[in-house]
């Protein structure tokens, strides 16, 4: 019987803040390198994206320098193309009926890929649980702009007086800055919210797919992820609550990689330091160089050009 792939792409086509916001979006070659290597090897290939239809890519990666011959040649495939501008929302599949489970990264990852890697760190600042972050920014979404200087100013014991100076201590804004701010996030279409901490509305996706995946990887199946696709596996379980990672053997966007390409003050968090914090035994070679390592059931990439290696790597895996 053919194998099954499930490839699951970001649904985040914004990263930064609002006032340093840059497009993104998944990255061509890291979806269409491993594509071909698994349909070559006679594998069904199914794309699902964290909020279904038309997955975004990074306009860098389908342009030269960096469009390869792997991505011009998906994106000149009609059925492959379909794939990406119809993916199926992950909530619609279960991962777990899969033989394997690929991440593709982009920086759109790093924004929507974290279960709750948002959360925690909103809840960290406004000292709230993290299971009540959720409704707290549904709550914001549900006031009248006019009113929400005096609600956060309730809830946090501030007259309403010192609140924009305390948000903007927080977030390096100037006080005359922070009214237009939040204004923002109310002017804003729902699809660029994202702006602020990430995609706000693939929260629930988000927890979607790591759910899935712990439920993947719980059931024996082999869960991949390449350059900044490992991103979503940060909250990631095994069957006694400790992070995949931990212990074994990983890669990705190293810290110096980003810091070459400029985009190290507009990530959440450097994927090096985050692996290595949650216990993984991370590993890299130089700068865009190819490596890709496996350690038993866990396959990961270090960059865009480990994309193909990763993917030999699950056909690997799935021949032990």
């Amino acid at each position: 019987m053919s194998k099954k792939i499930l490839i699951i792409c970001t649904s985040a086509n914004r990263m930064g803040s609002a006032s340093d916001a840059a497009e993104t979006g998944s990255w061509m070659e890291e979806v269409a390198a491993p594509y071909y290597v698994w349909k070559e090897k006679g594998y069904e290939v199914t794309i699902t994206s964290l909020k279904g239809g038309e997955v975004p890519f990074d306009e860098g990666s389908l342009n030269p320098p960096f469009l390869t011959k792997e991505a011009e040649k998906f994106m000149l495939d009609n059925d492959a193309m379909s794939k990406v501008t119809n993916s199926l929302k992950l909530s619609e599949v279960d991962a777990s009926s899969f033989d394997a489970v690929f991440l593709p990264g982009g920086h759109g990852t790093c924004y929507d890929l974290p279960e709750s890697e948002v959360s925690t760190w909103i809840g960290t600042i406004y000292d709230l649980p993290e299971s009540e972050v959720s409704t707290w920014i549904g709550t914001i979404y549900d006031l009248p702009e006019s009113e929400v200087s005096t609600w956060i100013g309730t809830i946090y014991d501030l007259p309403e007086s010192e609140v924009s100076t305390w948000i903007g201590t927080i977030y390096d804004l100037p006080e005359s800055e922070v009214s237009t701010w939040i204004g923002t996030i109310y002017d804003l279409p729902e699809s660029e919210v994202s702006t602020w901490i990430g995609t706000i509305y693939d929260l629930p996706e988000s927890e979607e797919l790591s759910k899935q995946l712990s439920a993947a990887w719980n059931a024996g199946k082999v869960v991949s992820a390449v350059c900044h696709g490992p991103t979503g596996l940060v909250n990631v379980k095994d069957a006694n609550g400790a992070p995949i990672v931990k212990g074994r053997k990983v890669t990705g966007f190293s810290d110096s990689e980003e810091v070459a390409v400029g985009k190290d003050h507009l990530v959440p968090f450097m994927l090096e330091t985050k692996l290595k914090e949650l216990g993984g035994v991370y590993e890299c070679a130089a700068n865009w160089q190819v490596h890709a390592v496996r350690d038993g059931n866990l396959v990961t990439g270090q960059n865009p050009g480990s994309s193909a290696r990763t993917a030999e790597l699950v056909v690997e895996a799935l021949s032990a």
